[in-house]
Order: structure tokens, then C-alpha cells, then sequence
């Protein structure tokens, strides 16, 4: 197929089937982000979900970005949805129970 210029036509990567149970979450939320073809290679760094993926610093990210060989817009595109999504799947009282959580340790 071409388009109207006559250039191949891109195909989109189909999304990448998870590889254990737990890790749908963060495969429906990279293809949301169109970033479906870097599943596989973050779940076997070890981020599993979303949440876990949301708390890593900009200079982690950029490491994750260097050994997945994500493009530099494909690695901003991540941020960005870090920044508007992740909230939808984190547990509206994870923040409460962290603080509760803490405030019992100082006892």
C-alpha cells in the first residue's frame, strides 16, 4: 500500500503481548501512548505497571531511554505521558496510605 505520494505506507507495530500476568496494565497504557514496541524491553528492566514506571527520574528515564534505543521523540513522548496519564491508574489513596505509612514509622 502507498499514500498519495507514493511513499510506503507506515505499518503500526502491533502491540506487544505481555509476557506475564500483571503487566497488561502497562502494555494498554504504552499502546495508548503509541509506544506499544517498547513493552517488552520495560517489562524485563523490571517495570511491570505504570505506577513503577512513573517513579523514575528524569536521568533513569534517560538511561531507559538509551537501553530500550528509544528514539529522542519517542523519549519525550514517554515523559509526557508520564506526566498526564500514569494518574489514571494509580490508586487515588496510594499518596494517603504512603503518608500514613511513614507518619507510623516515626512513631
Amino acid at each position: 500500500v502507498s499514500t498519495p505520494r507514493g511513499r510506503p505506507e507506515e505499518k503500526k507495530p502491533e502491540p506487544e503481548e505481555p509476557l506475564r500476568p500483571g503487566t497488561e496494565k502497562l502494555f494498554q497504557w504504552l499502546d495508548e501512548a503509541g509506544l506499544a514496541q517498547y513493552g517488552k524491553a520495560l517489562v524485563q528492566m523490571g517495570f511491570e505497571d505504570p505506577e513503577t514506571l512513573a517513579m523514575v527520574t528524569d536521568v533513569e528515564l534517560e538511561t531507559i531511554a538509551a537501553m530500550t534505543k528509544m528514539k529522542p521523540g519517542h523519549a519525550t513522548r514517554l515523559r509526557h505521558a508520564l506526566q498526564q496519564s500514569t494518574a489514571r491508574y494509580v490508586d487515588p489513596m496510594l499518596f494517603h496510605k504512603i503518608e500514613k505509612r511513614m507518619a507510623d514509622l516515626e512513631r
